[in-house]
């Protein structure tokens, strides 16, 4: 499991970059979980200033059908869990590997009374945009990851996204919600994007190395005539240099922050369109490999900069050097989006799936 009975999650404030408590994510008691090798569900609480906002049930279902249907019976018998489900007050969600495909006509006998109760009080935040989310060692594609909400939160439900990860990441893909949330304390309050950093990766990128060296050439010649032996020259001199690099560098980040945003999305949006018109594994063996690996570099370069943003200072304390690598970076929340992104839960030891939401305030 990656949470403990409560986990904290904290943001910035604008003013005085303090950390200030933003969710806590709290394990329900009694902690009657299921857990094996092959499966098991958590079942967990999101609250703000101690009022609870959201409940989720986090699932791995086994990966075998026996085991699997095993697993589901006993968890649509567990009444004190049921009870819970259908009755809160507060929005309800059931996400995760299901490992099986819920519109399965031929399988859905197997689940007499687990399907009948997700159907009746849940709905499918992605029964209008269905796609495959999972990829064997095979090339076959399939659905088995599913987010679910209770009927009374579906319209609170702004927005749906599924997102191709790298394969070298997880053989997942990313299902996200945008499930907007009403708070009338201080916390509502937007907050701005904060004071801007310079991206150290940007040392990598050949286009802006050359530039840069340009544009301070340039600045240098500029000012050849002034007196470089004179130590208050020179200190202004390097002064206005600084602001020089900062000036070049927030524009050159800027343009590529812009570029590498339109380019995921465009490529995200053809492989979709891909997927849709072509279900031939052979032709998609083709047309995919290509794409996908411009689309993960990209998302690489993506997760660095994310991971610097939003988490790196609270990540860098509590996880070795060896596992600082950007599919972490899910684990983590930003803090510069218009409200909070959460990571709800990873999956299984190989961080096989990945479900995210963003709770806006």
């Amino acid at each position: 499991m990656f949470i403990s009975s409560s986990s904290h999650l904290f943001g910035t404030s604008d003013d005085n970059m303090a950390r200030r408590l933003i969710l806590t994510l709290t394990l329900i008691p009694p902690p009657d979980i299921i857990d094996s090798d092959d499966g098991w569900y958590i079942f967990t609480s999101i609250s703000q200033n101690n009022t609870p906002v959201a409940y989720l049930l986090a699932i791995y279902a086994p990966a075998h059908r026996a085991p699997r249907r095993h697993f589901f019976e006993k968890l649509v018998k567990h009444t004190l869990l049921t009870d819970q489900l259908t009755t809160l007050d507060v929005p309800v969600f059931i996400l995760g590997d299901f490992n099986y495909d819920t519109t399965n006509d031929a399988i859905q006998r197997l689940y007499p009374n687990w399907l009948p109760f997700l159907r009746t009080h849940f709905i499918d935040c992605f029964k209008d945009a269905k796609q495959p989310t999972f990829s064997s060692n095979i090339g076959s594609r399939s659905t088995i990851d599913y987010i679910y909400c209770c009927a009374s939160a579906h319209t609170f439900v702004k927005s749906v996204k599924h997102t191709y990860m790298p394969y070298d990441w997880t053989d997942h893909e990313l299902l996200s919600i945008h499930y907007q949330l009403d708070f009338d304390s201080e916390s509502s309050t937007r907050r701005g994007r904060g004071a801007w950093k310079a991206n150290p990766f940007l040392g990598n990128v050949p286009s802006y190395r050359s530039g840069l060296a340009q544009h301070i050439t340039k600045a240098i010649n500029e000012r050849q005539h002034f007196n470089l032996q004179d130590t208050d020259t020179a200190m202004r001199i390097w002064g206005e240099l600084k602001e020089e690099i900062k000036t070049f560098t927030r524009s050159f980040q800027l343009d590529r922050n812009t570029w590498r945003h339109r380019s995921i999305k465009k490529l995200q949006s053809k492989r979709n369109r891909i997927l849709r018109d072509y279900k031939n594994t052979g032709i998609l063996s083709l047309l995919l490999p290509s794409l996908e690996a411009l689309l993960g570099k990209l998302q690489e370069e993506q997760a660095e900069i994310d991971v610097l943003n939003a988490f790196l200072p609270i990540y860098v304390a509590w996880t070795p050097p060896s596992r600082r690598h950007a599919r972490y970076l899910f684990r983590g929340f930003n803090r510069y989006s218009c409200g909070v992104c959460v990571l709800l839960f990873c999956f299984a030891q190989t961080w096989s799936v990945l479900l995210w939401i963003q709770i806006s305030f």
